[in-house]
């Protein structure tokens, strides 16, 4: 299996190894990603990082974009001007290749919501990434403006001179956050304002965004940053930093030799980004928190789940179960009386509610847990993926059930694959769900005792 990781500070909050993750998955690339924290002073020895030339590839993460030039081999071109690196490769020859990623990601970003890089743009922090966007605004002849903190005014002027010696017809300026008064087509945030743990955190003054036609706001996680809030109560078209996660990591794997994504791929995982809310939720095995249980028909949900449950002093609720005893109704019935939109409602209308209450083992249906309006409330659980080979489910499925009534063998599996990253990437761990039922529910009480906070 081919390894890859992200290093950089402020990893925490990182939904990166889900989407990463995902798109191999959707590219049937054998491979992982995982978050690599490190501190600048790590960097700075050359043998406490030797362990990246191992790897496939790894993603550079702020703050060590132009910090890594000086450990690869040679650099691309999307790299060389800037002199900085998003993304790098283990060639054949052992080589690391660098290159800059952060251009296609932001304009698939934008193009999502119908915007442009074009006109008068204002973009909104110093950094290398900051400083990459105003170079290929300028390159695209728009009227460029860099806007920083007066603590950061001579390191920002000092970033501009290059800029401003190879665009003397049209320089870019250079001025104080709390100086944009005049109206923008495009104002882009390229600092940690607004991010995981400083969620209160405006990057420019509200007077700065009501000239402003469009936004876009850089951090991912919370996908509904405070400026993104405000700037749609001014009446900005907005953008978020989802759609660049995705589209980022779709260029940075071409750059690693995978395949090109399908847009309509990119454009669900984009939706699905924006519902997730940061990671981690505490889990005390032996208290209180609820475990909702996700996976395909056959998993192993309700049989697993009531074993949990007796293990851990929880109450078991399966969502199926739950609907059909309080209607009287098989889903079937149910189905052909509401209609398949009504049914998702009343579940995702329990699914809510349920996620809101303590000391609960929750199975939920395979369909409830896929739906981008359930992940929020999936995420306050410390939520389990199933992971049951499709062959198993299909041994252990009712096929009576609406969803394998209507479909066979192909579609099935079809529909198995279709849903097997979102489980994985709503899951905060992810248990094998292979061999009896109560070596199922051990593995899942070891996981959520041993790991915790993972996500």
């Amino acid at each position: 299996m081919q390894q890859y990781t992200v290093i950089g500070r402020g990893l925490e909050h990182s939904l990166a190894p889900v989407v990463y993750r995902a798109l191999f998955y959707r590219a049937g690339l054998p491979a992982d990603y995982t978050a690599s924290p490190l501190e600048e002073e790590q960097l700075a020895d050359p043998a406490s990082v030797q362990w990246l030339r191992e790897l496939d590839g790894f993603q550079v993460a702020w703050p060590f974009q132009r910090k890594i030039v000086p450990y690869l081999d040679r650099l691309e071109p999307s790299a060389e001007g800037c002199r900085s690196v998003t993304a790098v490769r283990r060639d054949p020859d052992g080589a690391l290749v660098g290159a800059n990623t952060s251009i296609p990601g932001l304009l698939g970003a934008l193009g999502d919501r119908g915007l442009q890089l074009q006109g008068k743009v204002c973009v909104v922090g110093c950094g290398a990434v900051g400083r990459n966007f105003l170079a290929e605004a300028l390159s695209r002849g728009c009227q460029a403006t860099l806007a920083v903190l007066p603590h950061q005014w001579l390191q920002a002027g000092e970033m501009l001179l290059p800029l401003k010696e190879a665009y003397p017809d049209n320089p870019p300026r250079l001025l104080l956050t709390d100086q944009l008064e005049e109206p923008f087509d495009l104002l882009i945030n390229t600092t940690l304002s607004g991010m995981y743990p400083r969620i209160d955190e405006l990057p420019v003054p509200l007077e700065a965004l009501v000239h402003t036609r469009a936004v876009f706001d850089l951090i991912h996680n919370p996908s509904t940053t405070l400026l993104i809030r405000e700037a749609a109560r001014c009446g900005c078209a907005v953008a978020g930093g989802a759609g660049m996660l995705v589209h980022q990591a779709a260029s940075t794997i071409r750059f690693w030799g995978g395949p090109d994504f399908a847009q309509e791929d990119l454009a669900r995982l984009t939706a699905l980004v924006e519902n997730l809310t940061t990671p981690a939720v505490a889990m005390d095995l032996e208290g209180t928190g609820t475990i909702a249980l996700c996976g395909f028909m056959g998993a192993g949900k309700e049989t697993v789940g009531r074993l949990v449950a007796k293990r851990t002093g929880r109450r078991f609720l399966d969502l199926e179960q739950l609907i059909t005893g309080k209607t009287g109704r098989t889903e079937a019935q149910l189905l052909q009386e509401m209609g398949y939109q009504k049914y998702a409602r009343l579940e995702n209308r329990l699914v809510e509610e349920l996620c809101g209450l303590p000391g609960l083992v929750l199975a939920v249906t395979s369909q409830a847990a896929v739906r981008p309006e359930n992940l929020p409330h999936l995420r306050r659980c410390r939520t389990v993926f199933l992971d049951t080979p499709f062959h198993y489910c299909l041994a252990r499925m009712d096929h009576s059930h609406p969803l394998a009534a209507e479909r066979d063998e192909v579609q099935l599996y079809q529909l198995y694959q279709n849903w097997y990253p979102l489980w994985y990437w709503i899951s905060h761990n992810r248990v094998d769900g292979r061999g009896t039922p109560q070596e199922v529910a051990e593995r899942i009480c070891t996981t959520l005792r041993t790991n915790q906070s993972a996500c």
